[in-house]
């Protein structure tokens, strides 16, 4: 309803209630004449008509206005209807548009270290390549970007439920800080840029997962890299209260509005609402920091001052008031490791391996891969045939996957836990599976699996669980091998 409307109807009634009153007057000066006087009878029937005339006026003011109001009401709630159906609409083909400039730019970047690692492959095979240990080192490094990726892409598209809480233990985050600014020292040096350390050199311990800690600090790191020009300062910082732990990573890079520091942690929306420098790139490594951090219980801000004047990520962790076990930021996944270009993976001399996985690709990966490190492997495509290999062919360690057609990966290691120790029961299993969260750590652990590696298995890591289980005494006897 307009205001001109509005005031037209209230002017209505306003008169139409006067006009009432006034009757009331007559009528009340007529009949409040003494008892006994005549009244005349035209009199009388004056204040009669006067009264039904009055209501009657009123009553139909009245009801127009109640009508009209009505129709107002069902007009303006259908404009409402329509209003909200267009923002709604609106508002899906704005995350429609983010959602496929997020699919072009990552469709980018995964595709990036795949095509330079096939360029060193034809080099080597045509026999161009100046150094064939460089070329094989550079495609070491872009496969293990490609790991990388892959890895944000399944922590920030996991739900942050309270299931899937990382469990947290007592972490010195100083110490851990200290090995992360080592690890991206060359990449600073690279971009020109100056790395200052601000805390100082005391144990600060904090409830956490050291690995995924550090993957979101090494992302907040790599961010402020990418964002902060050559001859910037990119400074690390730790403060504490009685009962939070805050890690601070600030930049003298671009900056951003204000407004826009809750979009930068969704990789969707900021693409259809951020431009600029801020616009370049999918944005998962802030997306995957914030899940990672809010999964161990903590919290992740942005702030900036504005554009072009820099910016500072902070996470907040609840601080233990326990002192951290020694060692307890040493990860296997740490990005020192994860970025070496080392061959050296260790040796599985006399070491028996058998791999179970109905996948040949995986399966013949890993038999060239434990080969190569010195260990005798036995390869089996189904569960069964695993039971053949193993009774005739008694292995040290076992690597099976968890999902097969038949029977599985758990059946398989049921069947081996019903033999005797004798008969090699007590011989050590190690889990594979494409699924990296809790939940399916805890089910494998709990079924009797001795360790648990997520595809695809860094090298590495497989190789040092390998020696380490096999190292353990296991009462089987080596007998009829």
């Amino acid at each position: 309803m307009n205001s001109s409307s509005r005031s037209a109807r209230s002017t209505a009634t306003l008169v139409a209630l006067g006009l009432l009153t006034i009757v009331n007057a007559v009528a009340v000066a007529i009949l409040a004449r003494p008892i006994g006087e005549d009244v005349p009878a035209a009199g009388s029937r004056l204040v009669v008509v006067a009264l039904a005339l009055g209501a009657v006026l009123v009553g139909t003011v009245l009801a127009r206005w109640w009508l009209a109001e009505l129709r107002d009401r069902s007009v303006s709630g259908r404009l409402r209807t329509l209003a909200g159906e267009h923002t709604a609409s609106a508002g899906s083909n704005h995350v429609s548009r983010g959602r496929d400039r997020f699919f072009l730019r990552l469709s980018q970047e995964l595709r990036r270290p795949l095509l330079t690692a096939l360029a060193d492959v034809h080099a080597l095979r045509s026999g161009e390549a100046e150094s064939k240990r460089d070329a094989l080192d550079r495609i070491e490094r872009d496969l293990r970007q490609q790991t990388r990726l892959i890895s944000v892409l399944e922590d920030a598209s996991r739900p942050v439920r309270s299931h899937t809480m990382i469990p947290v233990s007592p972490v010195d985050v100083s110490d851990l800080l200290d090995q992360i600014v080592t690890a991206h020292q060359s990449a600073f040096d690279e971009c020109g840029q100056r790395i200052e350390r601000l805390f100082e050199d005391h144990p600060v311990s904090a409830l956490a997962d050291s690995r995924r800690l550090e993957q979101a600090v090494g992302a907040l790191l790599s961010n402020a890299t990418k964002f902060t020009p050559a001859g910037g300062v990119i400074s690390i910082d730790i403060s504490s209260s009685d009962d939070q732990v805050v890690i601070s990573v600030s930049d003298t890079g671009v900056g951003f509005d204000r407004d826009t520091s809750a979009l930068l942690f969704d990789p969707i929306l900021r693409e259809d609402i951020l431009d600029g420098p801020l616009a370049s790139g999918p944005g998962l490594g802030l997306a995957m920091a914030s899940r990672l951090v809010a999964r161990q219980g903590g919290m992740l801000f942005a702030q900036s001052d504005g554009p072009g004047k820099g910016s500072t990520f902070r996470i907040a962790l609840l601080k233990s008031r326990f002192a951290a076990a020694p060692g307890s930021c040493q990860s296997r996944h740490s990005f020192a490791a994860s970025d070496s270009s080392s061959t050296s993976l260790g040796r599985l001399e006399q070491i028996r391996v058998l791999v179970v996985d109905d996948e040949s690709v995986n399966r013949e990966s890993l038999h060239v891969l434990l080969e190569t490190c010195g260990a005798d492997v036995r390869a089996a495509s189904s569960a069964a045939e695993a039971r053949r290999v193993f009774d005739s062919w008694r292995p040290d360690v076992v690597i099976t996957d968890l999902s097969m057609p038949g029977e599985d990966g758990y059946e398989l290691l049921v069947s081996i836990r019903k033999r005797t120790d004798l008969a090699g029961g007590a011989v050590p299993v190690i889990a594979l599976t494409g699924r990296d969260d809790v939940e399916e750590q805890f089910k494998t652990l709990s079924a009797g699996f001795q360790s648990y590696i997520a595809k695809p298995a860094d090298p590495r890591e497989l190789v040092k669980i390998v020696r380490e289980l096999s190292a353990q005494p296991v009462p089987a006897s080596r007998e009829g091998r």
